[in-house]
């Protein structure tokens, strides 16, 4: 989200820029800080031979549970820090115990925005099923159109 409103300030400002491709560098150095310190895309800075490796362990569907675990894990964490700096977790004019309450606030709020992603998850592979099933649909229904054309 934050790589697409960047994109879109940059896009409405007004300098001209000669070329296509200089626009393209123009939005790339742009967000390029963005996009290396996003921690959410770390599975993005895996290489080729650890990917292998990572799928050969695992399996495919256990690379791509550990993957959205890890994903979940890192959302949590950032959410985590978010929340601590503004609900004042370790602030030292508070007393331990509206620190405690402080912490039982954000372990409730970070168990309910696990449910949250989990759901997201969830969500986003039955559409992809869906998608996956009328593309299924699609193709298998041109090919019989071809062969009655054919005939």
């Amino acid at each position: 989200m934050k790589v697409q409103n960047n994109i879109l300030n940059i896009s409405d400002n007004k300098s001209p820029i000669k070329s296509s491709k200089e626009n393209f560098n123009h939005i790339l150095n742009n967000i390029k800080p963005e996009i290396q310190a996003n921690s959410d895309k770390n599975f993005i800075k895996m290489s080729v031979d650890d990917f292998r490796k990572s799928l050969v362990k695992y399996g495919a569907s256990g690379f791509m549970i550990k993957m959205q675990t890890d994903w979940i894990d890192a959302k949590i964490e950032e959410k985590r820090a978010e929340l601590e700096l503004n609900l004042g977790l370790h602030d030292s004019s508070k007393t331990d115990k509206e620190k405690s309450e402080i912490a039982q606030i954000i372990e409730n709020i970070l168990k309910d925005y696990k449910q949250e992603l989990i759901k997201k998850i969830k969500q986003k592979v039955e559409q992809e099923k869906i998608q996956s099933k009328s593309q299924i649909q699609k193709n298998s229904l041109t090919m019989l159109l071809k062969k009655i054309q054919n005939t």
